[in-house]
């Protein structure tokens, strides 16, 4: 089903304006949540945010003419009076909620009605659970198809008390500043790097004076199992040639952001274990990618597993859709 707007300016600003922070709010407490965390976001960033609210109708309600006030209309309206009155009210003397700008009624899936209005959006904010309390991370789920399928930045903010990481991690930080406390982690795939992702962390390192944790993971394959010596030789291997690779990518922007204290953190684990174990005292977890076609299934991604299981807010940035050359960023 085409969305439709139903309610609100759904525009994103005029090119020259400071792009919106636009947010899936649902009258869920993990979605007001979100609307939080995208207020401390817009402060930093001094950029406007908009709420959207996705009406899906009931089955009995499908066929229904969409001409004219009829039921369907009706309780289109009413329910998003509900959902727009509840973030109203959560905003009653929130120190940033002269931020928000407007309101937006869509009708359709939620996913796809934030996937066609970010398009010219800073970034798309949502909750990791949604109205009934259970995990929005399934395939085919709002957050999951946001992740995967939106071009622009999308960040999915945990539930409150949301599950523990374990932060044990098996590597050795690198820099100043140390692994413990709050800052902004971002996971480095290497040796193909997303610089989109690794510029998004230092610009959000900066905007909220924190310290940058860039972490690499990498496994050995199986063949290596059974020879000690050759497990030995290839993990010195494996993590001096990580080092270099990552100390390479990171240099233009720590260059660029020289205000930002970074630490690097090379380990021998899992990328999913190592991301989640570092995510536990930090602000924001950065993962990079590449957006897929709406009609594509992504299973089994790390970005999925990590989504799943970090207990701070994740921030999903996909490379450009076209391959292009390294960006210089002086």
């Amino acid at each position: 089903m085409s969305t439709e707007p139903a309610e609100g300016d759904a525009q994103m600003p005029r090119p020259g304006n400071n792009p919106a922070i636009v947010v899936g709010v649902d009258g869920s407490d993990n979605g007001l949540r979100a609307l939080d965390w995208a207020l401390e976001e817009a402060a930093a960033h001094r950029c406007p945010v908009r709420l959207v609210y996705a009406y899906v109708p009931s089955a009995h309600r499908q066929g229904e003419r969409v001409h004219g006030a009829s039921p369907r209309m009706i309780a289109m309206y009413e329910e998003g009076r509900e959902v727009f009155a509840a973030a109203r009210a959560h905003l009653a003397g929130h120190r940033h909620a002269d931020l928000v700008v407007g309101t937006a009624l869509y009708e359709g899936p939620p996913a796809q009605v934030l996937i066609e209005m970010v398009s010219r959006a800073r970034m798309c904010v949502v909750g990791r659970r949604g109205r009934g309390g259970l995990s929005s991370l399934l395939p085919g789920s709002t957050s999951m198809s946001l992740a995967v399928h939106a071009r622009m930045p999308v960040v999915v903010v945990p539930p409150r008390g949301g599950q523990p990481a374990d932060a044990n991690g098996a590597g050795e930080a690198n820099g100043a500043g140390g692994t413990a406390g709050p800052r902004v982690v971002v996971g480095v795939d290497l040796p193909a790097a997303g610089e989109t992702a690794v510029e998004f962390a230092f610009e959000e390192a900066l905007a909220r004076g924190l310290p940058l944790l860039a972490v690499a993971a990498w496994d050995l394959a199986e063949p290596y199992a059974y020879n000690p010596a050759a497990v030995a030789e290839a993990v010195a291997e494996h993590q001096a040639r990580t080092t270099r690779s990552l100390t390479q990518t990171l240099a233009p922007w720590r260059e660029k952001y020289a205000e930002v204290p970074v630490t690097t953190l090379v380990e021998q684990s899992r990328p999913v274990t190592a991301l989640v174990g570092h995510s536990g005292p930090a602000d924001l977890l950065v993962l990079g990618g590449r957006a897929h076609p709406r009609s594509q299934v992504v299973a089994g991604s790390t970005t999925r597993a990590v989504l799943r299981r970090a207990s701070c807010p994740v921030a999903v940035v996909h490379s450009p859709e076209l391959p292009q050359a390294s960006r210089n960023p002086a």
